[in-house]
Formats: structure tokens, C-alpha cells, sequence
């Protein structure tokens, strides 16, 4: 008898979480780029004889708002836009011109990323509480990106005879696809509060190439 009642429990926790519901999340996103260019620049300095140093920041806070609808207790969907945060890359290298003076060279790509995040989501209920989480789908991403090189020469006796300046933007929009896993605790009829965790892969960017992006949040819900 006590397997019916708690039977009977989860099912009808399961009927409450039918319906609309609002969600906000935040967290961190880390970027997984390609180098490969600012990699290859750098070594061929560092052939001729010159110092090269690259360095990048590849990690942001994310914040995302959206929309879902829960089928059944099993199964949503959900709209969301994502703030995923400004990464960037930088080259300093120092070299000699065929001239004999002393060069110093400075280029940096910065990609400002957000967008729209559709997924389809699978719900394993573990208790009437508690459920796991998998999510797949795809994000539209909006990317601004900015590159910028500068640079000074300097002769035998450190004066300034040539100095350097350019900026470009580059804006991309892309589509690429997405998958996660979380967990999530009903708290009472109308609230939840959960963890995700999503990989974005393959983006393309005009600047800092292609790259893959994780995304860790922690959010609530309000369910109507």
C-alpha cells in the first residue's frame, strides 16, 4: 500500500510541473579558441631571433533569461537569451628590423558574444522533488568582434622613429549546436531551482577563428 501512495505522489507531482514557467540563470562561461594563428605568428618571430609572449582570457560571467513550457514531467522546451560574456587574445612580441633598431609589436582580438539558446529537454524524475536533466539544441549567436595591432620602433639610441596603429571590427552572426545535463529540485508548486551545465560547439568568429564554449549556471524558475 505504501508503494501506491507513493506512486500516487509522484504522479501527481509530476501533473504540477505541467505548464508555462520563467527562468533567469547566471554562472560562468569558458571558451575553448583557436590559436592557431597568434601560435604561428609568435614562432616566427621567435625563428628570426625575436621574444613572443600570448596571452588570453577565455572565461566570463553568463547571464540568461527565458521562457519554457513543460509538456509533461518528462519532457520541455525552452527559449533563452544568453550574455555570454567578452574574450580576447594578445600578442606582445619584441624583434630587430633588417635596419638594426629595436621593434615591439602588439596585436590583440576581442569577441563580445551573446545570442538565443532553443532546446529541447529531458526530465528523469528521481524523487517528487528531485530530477535530472538533458538538454539538446541549438544557439543562435550574436559575436562582436574587434582586432587591433600597435607598435613602436625605436632606434640605437631608444627614440621613437615609427609608430604603428589599426582597429577593425568584425561582426559574425552563427548557428551552432549545443547539448547539457543538470539537475533540478521542485522547492514548492510554483518554484524550482537548478544546475546546468552546456557545451556550445563549433561556433565560427571572423576574429579568434572557431571555438567551443561551456557554459556552467545555476538559475531558478517560476512555474504558472
Amino acid at each position: 500500500m505504501k508503494y501506491a501512495i507513493a506512486g500516487v505522489a509522484l504522479l501527481m507531482a509530476a501533473t504540477a510541473q505541467a505548464g508555462p514557467y520563467v527562468f533567469v540563470e547566471g554562472g560562468q562561461a569558458s571558451g575553448d579558441f583557436d590559436l592557431n594563428s597568434f601560435n604561428e605568428f609568435n614562432r616566427s618571430i621567435e625563428a628570426a631571433g625575436g621574444q613572443a609572449a600570448l596571452s588570453d582570457d577565455d572565461q566570463d560571467t553568463a547571464l540568461g533569461l527565458g521562457v519554457g513550457y513543460a509538456f509533461t514531467s518528462h519532457w520541455a522546451v525552452e527559449v533563452s537569451y544568453l550574455d555570454l560574456g567578452e574574450f580576447s587574445a594578445q600578442s606582445d612580441t619584441s624583434d630587430t628590423t633588417s635596419t638594426g633598431f629595436n621593434r615591439q609589436r602588439h596585436v590583440k582580438e576581442t569577441l563580445d558574444v551573446s545570442g538565443l539558446n532553443f532546446s529541447g529537454i529531458g526530465r528523469l524524475p528521481v524523487t517528487s522533488s528531485l530530477s535530472l536533466e538533458g538538454l539538446a539544441g541549438f544557439a543562435w549567436l550574436k559575436q562582436k568582434g574587434t582586432g587591433r595591432a600597435w607598435g613602436q620602433t625605436f632606434d640605437e639610441a631608444g627614440d621613437v622613429v615609427r609608430t604603428q596603429y589599426q582597429r577593425a571590427h568584425d561582426d559574425r552572426n552563427d548557428w551552432a549546436p549545443l547539448l547539457g545535463v543538470g539537475v533540478r529540485y521542485q522547492l514548492n508548486d510554483h518554484w524550482q531551482a537548478g544546475l546546468r551545465y552546456r557545451r556550445i560547439f563549433g561556433a565560427k568568429a571572423d576574429v579568434l577563428d572557431e571555438y567551443d564554449l561551456d557554459l556552467f549556471t545555476a538559475g531558478v524558475s517560476y512555474q504558472f
